[in-house]
């Protein structure tokens, strides 16, 4: 299976620069001062994020992008509890998918989740 060429820059854009704050993603998607770049950049993070959604891809395509930070979290009983933390651009995805899904979400998990 053909790698998509968003994977291939989110490997470089997190071995190169540590991660891209929210606002620089804000700033790369929506300003016009990009020219045509920010509508690529947009074309690319949706067929991205319809690929998710849709087919079934396998773990080692698309483990960078599954890979987040561990913080430590002292509980009450002095032990830790790892919290994991998104990249701006997974957050995207997932805000984007479940926001488009979100009545499919709640039919399907009913009362289990409040």
């Amino acid at each position: 299976m053909k790698l998509h060429p968003m994977l291939k820059l989110i490997r470089v854009w997190r071995t190169n620069t540590d991660g891209i704050d929210m606002e620089a993603w804000r700033e790369m998607i929506c300003s016009k001062s990009y020219g045509t770049h920010s509508q690529k950049l947009t074309n690319e993070i949706s067929t991205l994020a319809r690929r998710l959604a849709m087919d079934t891809i396998p773990h080692d395509h698309i483990l960078t992008l599954l890979i987040c930070r561990l913080i430590p979290l002292k509980k009450k009983d002095n032990g830790i509890r790892p919290v994991g933390v998104d990249e701006c651009l997974q957050q995207i995805i997932d805000k984007t998918i479940t926001g488009l899904l979100k009545e499919d979400i709640i039919h399907a998990v009913g009362t289990l989740q409040t």
